[in-house]
């Protein structure tokens, strides 16, 4: 018996030692850039602890709620069930005080041999799901018919933007804003779709201003939604970084997603989430000393209630395959 006893002590001591020898990891943040750090990093080299304000939420599962009048509810992700376990601190983070090896949030410091940070931009994407909330809930409204011809002006015709508008169309009456001209707009797609996204706009009899700002004051809209891009975080706006991610004043220190306050970078899903698997890299030591450089991966959209746009490649009828394509997509790989 004290020979089962004495092997069960020294695994359990084995374990200890290894869990000593693991660098300490504090990722700030669930967004896509978490997402690509987390599914990327070698869980047996370091202890991760995560603290974040809201869970993810993939904006493409808004999108499909959004488009059958549901209302968004927290969408599980079958990439959670091979997440290595790690220590996660959900909590508004309201205070951020950086240090080299320890670092102050919210009033508690965290000793760290990294510092990770993802927060995402200002605004969350949850608050702007409670907005189109809002919108969608059809089942609590006395009069749906009332409803369906509200007003609804998008601001903004980015890729967001322009799904957002072009799914609302389909119960309400949408018109688009835009700074930009017309040869500018929707530059995201070649200019065979351009056009042909331009000409369903028209058929739905969805108005578009373009090279002008918005006015409350020159339109009679029930509701305004902001898709013109995405403030830095205010914990974050000061931190500035170099071409590697990094924080110039601590080399411990990384940033990326909505949260870097650079023109340099987009502000999307795709060079969030690539962000964060550039940093777990470089923390696994698998990649060289090389700049981080955004590589599109092509981009797919919801343009119709039948119909998503796939980049240089074709626009697929059918009423059932995009929908689960996106939301398989969603499901199984982010």
């Amino acid at each position: 018996m004290n020979y089962i006893h004495n092997i069960f002590d020294f695994i359990h001591i084995q374990y200890n030692q290894k869990q000593k020898e693991k660098k300490k990891v504090i990722l700030l943040g669930d967004g896509f850039f978490a997402r690509g750090f987390l599914h990327t990093i070698n869980h047996s080299k370091f202890n991760i602890i995560q603290i974040y304000r809201d869970k993810f939420i993939n904006p493409q599962d808004i999108f499909y709620n959004l488009q059958r009048n549901e209302i968004y509810t927290d969408c599980y992700h079958i990439r959670d069930l091979f997440q290595p376990k790690i220590t996660k601190i959900q909590e508004d983070i309201q205070t951020l005080q950086i240090n080299k090896n320890n670092s102050i949030i919210n009033n508690k410091f965290y000793f760290h041999d990294y510092l990770v940070i993802g927060l995402g931009s200002q605004k969350s994407v949850k608050s702007w799901s409670e907005d189109i909330n809002n919108i969608s809930n059809i089942n609590n409204l006395v009069n749906p018919e009332a409803y369906n011809s509200k007003n609804i002006a998008i601001v903004g015709m980015g890729p967001v933007g322009l799904e957002l508008g072009m799914i609302l169309n389909k119960n309400h009456n949408v018109d688009m804003f835009d700074f930009l001209n017309e040869e500018k707009i929707l530059s995201f797609v070649n200019p065979y779709y351009k056009r042909y996204i331009l000409n369903s706009m028209k058929d739905k009899n969805m108005s578009i201003h373009l090279e002008q700002m918005y006015n409350s004051s020159n339109y009679n809209h029930d509701k305004v939604i902001f898709c013109v891009g995405n403030k830095s975080n205010i914990l974050t706006k000061s931190i500035q970084i170099n071409d590697k991610l990094q924080s110039i004043d601590y080399n411990n220190v990384y940033i990326g997603g909505d949260c870097v306050d650079s023109m340099k970078y987009i502000k999307n899903a795709q060079c969030a989430y690539q962000q964060g698997v550039y940093v777990a890299k470089r923390l696994n030591g698998t990649t060289c000393d090389e700049p981080f450089q955004y590589i599109s991966k092509g981009i797919s959209l919801n343009i119709d209630d039948k119909q998503i746009l796939i980049q240089d490649h074709k626009f697929i009828p059918d009423g059932i395959y995009p929908d689960i394509m996106i939301k398989m997509y969603s499901f199984l790989f982010v």
